[in-house]
This record gives structure tokens, C-alpha cells and sequence, in this order.
């Protein structure tokens, strides 16, 4: 006569034991692919895609099958993809310094000016990869290094995609003493201007003209 004890199957543990050594692999393997991606940029979106399809899969699988271990590791899983997609989408969307070129040209002006005087300027803009939004702005410089300029005319939130794009304006020379002043058109992050942060500095600036203001 047989009789069974309370340990019950031994297979059952060890299928057990096996299961959360998986999940417990998936998920590691996860957490190190979502880091080389978001270290790496955009190149890791398209695995990150997949691994978050194969972590919803686990997931459903572990619903079907009752196995606590892998339906927890496939949302760990599917989670940890999802938020990484997220921060890549983000970052790929912020313009990035050497992204991005400009070169601005000027009329030709009849030295010296005076405030009031206007002056044509052009950005032409290229970006290198993919899309970007940016502020277009323009800095008038004294001798000391202090920005004259009062923003009027400045771009807001222009959206440039892959290649080159050209943007016209208009400067007016403002109320400034008189000296030499150094005319600088700038490619700033999208958001920037008017009120500059402390800690966001130009993706692209380019020296326009050197100009002498004399009022009369």
C-alpha cells in the first residue's frame, strides 16, 4: 500500500525554479537592452519595439499557463520597453549641436549706420538627420560682449526637416552708443528665446557682419 507525502511533485518545483530563472533572465536582459538604446539613440527604437511585442507575449502566455513568474516578468518586461520608447521618442525629437549648420549672409551696408537703419539677413539652415524645432534668433554685439539686440523679429518654434532651409528677416539697428558691433545670427533649442535659460546655450551661431554705429 502506497501513500504520498505533503512535499508533493518534485518536477512540478524544478519547472518551477525554471521559470523564475527565465523571468528573472528576461527581465535583466531587458533592463540591459534599454540601456544600450538609450545610451545609443534612436539606432535601438526598432529592438526595443520587438522585445516589448515578445514581453507582452510572455505576459500572455503566463496568463494562460497560470505561471505567476512569467506573466510578472512579461509586464516587467513590456513596461521597461514602453518607457524606454517613450524617452527615445523624446530625445530624438531635441535638436542635437552637431545636427545642425547654419550659415546667415547680410545686405551689403554703407557703413557707418544709425540706429533705425534696417538690415536683411538670411539663415540657411541644414539639418544633418531626421527633424528638428527650433528658435531662430540674432545678437548685436558691443565691444564689451554685451547682446544689444531686443528680440524683435526673432523665430519662435520653427520646424526644420532633413536639409538645407532658408529664412529671411529683417534687422533694425536699435538704440545703441556709438562703436563697432558685431551682427551674429543664432539656431537656438526650441523654447530658448525669449527668456534664455542659464543652462541652454545656442546649437549654431554665425557671425553676419561687423557694423559701426554712429548716431548723427
Amino acid at each position: 500500500m502506497s501513500s504520498t507525502g505533503p512535499s508533493g511533485d518534485p518536477g512540478d518545483a524544478s519547472s518551477r525554479k525554471l521559470e523564475a530563472l527565465n523571468a528573472f533572465a528576461a527581465v535583466a536582459a531587458c533592463v540591459a537592452t534599454v540601456v544600450i538604446a538609450v545610451k545609443d539613440g534612436g539606432a535601438g527604437l526598432l529592438l526595443l519595439l520587438a522585445l516589448a511585442l515578445l514581453g507582452a507575449a510572455a505576459a500572455t502566455t503566463g496568463w494562460l499557463r497560470n505561471s505567476r513568474w512569467l506573466l510578472v516578468a512579461g509586464v516587467l518586461v513590456t513596461g521597461l520597453d514602453l518607457i524606454a520608447v517613450a524617452i527615445l521618442v523624446q530625445l530624438d525629437d531635441e535638436p542635437r549641436v552637431d545636427s545642425v549648420r547654419l550659415s546667415a549672409s547680410c545686405n551689403d551696408q554703407q557703413l557707418p549706420v544709425k540706429p533705425g537703419d534696417i538690415i536683411d539677413l538670411t539663415y540657411d539652415v541644414t539639418v544633418i538627420d531626421g527633424s528638428v524645432e527650433v528658435d531662430l534668433g540674432l545678437a548685436f554685439y558691443d565691444e564689451e560682449g554685451t547682446d544689444m539686440s531686443t528680440g524683435t523679429g526673432d523665430d519662435y518654434e520653427i520646424r526644420i526637416g532633413a536639409g538645407t532651409a532658408s529664412f529671411d528677416r529683417q534687422f533694425r539697428v536699435p538704440d545703441a552708443p556709438n562703436g563697432d558691433y558685431e551682427l551674429v545670427a543664432e539656431v537656438w533649442p526650441a523654447g530658448s528665446l525669449p527668456d534664455i535659460p542659464p543652462d541652454v546655450e545656442t546649437l549654431k551661431d554665425d557671425k553676419c557682419d561687423q557694423l559701426v554705429v554712429l548716431q548723427r
